[in-house]
């Protein structure tokens, strides 16, 4: 039989809500034995762009989520719980599709939440409905599991099908770690083929196990994940850059596996890491990367990605020309950091 669940928002200090946080706060308390409330106030909803939401099946309050403003242009799920014997009548998706909705009135492009280890079944619901990993935004804790929905790109977990609630739970975007890193070496490898027959000095077109783990360690190394695969790999680098006269993020070691190519995987890794990582969490205006020019078609393919060349090198070595490429993601953010420098070469 089934079951027909509302979900809207309601007072936070009502007695329904303020019982249903209070037996989510003991729920969690006994799991991570803590004091169960993840650092949430009733304050943090009190204020505009906030919600906070209850769930009733026929009038009784059976689950809840609130929206806790975190930028302008991102907002934190927090609070969501159901209880116990509401669970898996659809309840938890309810929550979501009217915390979605509250936020695109909201004005806001972007969902993130956190929950922990201990959850399973909470992330499996979170990726089910378009929700994807990425690196820890806010709080110490260990083994914190981060998670973002971009409102703009995705369809309401309310109108998902089945179909593609599979697709969306087989995608996620994360750090490498080392123990990644003998399927990163297949991947780079297999993927720069073209580079080593063009007879380029890149050091991941030969690089062994030995450097993979370096460049894990010592560099930030994204993957996308496909079915439990890593399809696609890019690196933030954190070295000191000594070709380019550059102080804005650099990336490298942009690799998608053959057998994954074609298909828009390496797209999707390159924008995830353009806006989550560079625009949003560095707060970055732009980035750079390098190529070579004799390379048959990477340089025409940033530059469709508006990438744009801003410097060239010939450095002697055989590889020919190569250009630094730069791509705005932040444009007001640039213009206004580009005004203040003394000299307009900095920001290349």
């Amino acid at each position: 039989m089934s079951v027909q669940v509302t979900a809207g928002p309601e007072d936070i200090r009502s007695a329904d809500s303020e019982q249903l946080i209070k037996e989510l706060s003991e729920e969690l308390g006994v799991l991570y034995d803590s004091d169960g409330t993840a650092g949430f106030e009733p304050s943090d909803v009190e204020v505009p762009r906030a919600a906070f939401v209850v769930a009733r099946i026929d009038g009784y309050p059976v689950g809840c989520g609130a929206l806790r403003p975190l930028e302008d242009n991102a907002v934190e799920v927090k609070r969501m719980y159901t209880r116990s014997g509401y669970r898996r009548k659809g309840v938890a998706q309810a929550i979501l599709a009217e915390l979605e909705r509250l936020a695109l009135e909201f004005g806001y492009s972007s969902m993130k939440l956190q929950t922990g280890p201990k959850q399973p079944e909470a992330a499996a619901l979170y990726e089910r409905v378009g929700y994807y990993r990425i690196p820890i935004f806010s709080g110490t804790w260990d083994q914190v599991l981060a998670y973002q929905k971009d409102l703009s790109f995705a369809k309401p977990s309310s109108e998902l099908s089945d179909r593609e609630v599979g697709i969306t739970m087989s995608e996620v975007y994360r750090l490498a770690a080392v123990e990644d890193a003998e399927r990163l070496l297949h991947v780079i490898y297999e993927a720069y083929e073209t580079i080593r027959e063009l007879e380029l000095h890149w050091p991941a077109a030969n690089a062994d196990l030995a450097l993979i783990q370096d460049n894990i360690t010592k560099n930030e190394c994204y993957v996308l994940e496909l079915n439990g695969e890593i399809a696609a790999t890019l690196t933030l680098s954190k070295e000191k850059l000594h070709s380019w006269e550059t102080d804005l993020p650099f990336v490298k070691w942009f690799a998608v596996d053959p057998e994954y190519q074609g298909i828009g995987i390496g797209t999707r890794l390159l924008t995830w890491v353009e806006e989550t990582i560079i625009r949003d969490k560095l707060g970055a205006p732009a980035l750079t990367l390098a190529t070579a020019e004799k390379h048959p078609w990477l340089l025409a393919m940033y530059e469709k990605k508006g990438y744009e060349r801003i410097e060239s090198i010939d450095r002697g070595n055989g590889d020919g020309t190569m250009h630094l490429l730069r791509k705005v993601v932040n444009p007001a953010l640039y213009d206004a950091q580009l005004r203040t420098k003394e000299e307009q070469n900095v920001y290349k």
